[in-house]
């Protein structure tokens, strides 16, 4: 990896700013890094760039460091890997290039909180588990759509709340990232529908309710009500 002069200047810059936090361990000595112990120094090789704290020849502590994808990071490191909370903006290289992520780190992973900001608009804000969403999260999509909601081995499981750009609304559950389980859809004609949902679709016995009030109980298939099990309710007006 061709470090640039800027690469070089923004490293020295941090570096300076994080020399304040390492008053009390020394600066590395030798060329043999392996060697460097509760210790302050600068590794760089073809594929990284680093300075910060080293103990038993790894990177230990706060430090800043830039990989072969051009990813900035700045935070905490223990046992030569990310862990603990950090800073890390990905670089052109790397398929999230321009996307940011600030929170808690596990083996060089988003692990804990943390905040997405995706180059694209999207943003993520919530639980990770190894790199992956996972317990309560929040996503603003691109294209204005919003869920809250859980996740699990980053895919929408369990209870969560879908609002579309145009105002639909699904609230209930969902296994897969896909709506599954019992759940309410209010769509953007006001129409809504209440009942068991499977794969994505009304799947089981649902009611339908038009936006003038009038509804109907029936068992749904892929979305499609079955004729001869529909039954007429009150209207609810």
């Amino acid at each position: 990896m061709t470090i640039s002069f800027k690469t070089v200047l923004y490293f020295s810059l941090l570096c300076v700013v994080l020399s304040t936090r390492a008053a009390d361990n020394p600066q590395c000595v030798g060329d043999d890094h392996s060697t460097w112990t509760n210790c302050w120094g600068t590794l760089e090789t073809e594929n990284l760039y680093f300075i910060g704290g080293f103990v038993d020849g790894a990177p230990d502590g706060e430090g800043v460091l830039r990989d072969a994808f051009g990813t900035n990071y700045q935070g905490e490191f223990r046992e030569g890997k990310k862990e603990g909370r950090g800073e890390m903006t990905f670089g052109s290289e790397h398929p999230l290039s321009g996307s940011t992520y600030v929170g808690q780190f596990k083996n060089d992973m988003p692990h804990g909180h943390g905040l997405m900001n995706y180059s694209n608009g999207a943003t993520y804000t919530g639980g990770y588990q190894l790199g992956q969403f996972h317990g309560h999260g929040s996503m603003l999509f691109s294209n204005g759509d919003h869920y809250r909601g859980s996740y699990k081995d980053g895919l929408k499981e369990g209870f969560g709340v879908y609002t579309y750009v145009d105002g639909a609304r699904y609230e209930g559950r969902w296994r897969n990232d896909q709506e599954h389980g019992r759940g309410r859809q209010i769509y953007a004609s006001g129409g809504k529908y209440v009942g068991i949902f499977q794969n994505g679709a009304p799947n089981g016995e649902g009611v339908y309710t038009f936006s003038n009030g009038t509804s109907y109980k029936a068992m749904w298939v892929d979305g499609e009500p079955l004729e001869e099990t529909i039954e007429n309710l009150p209207s609810t007006r």
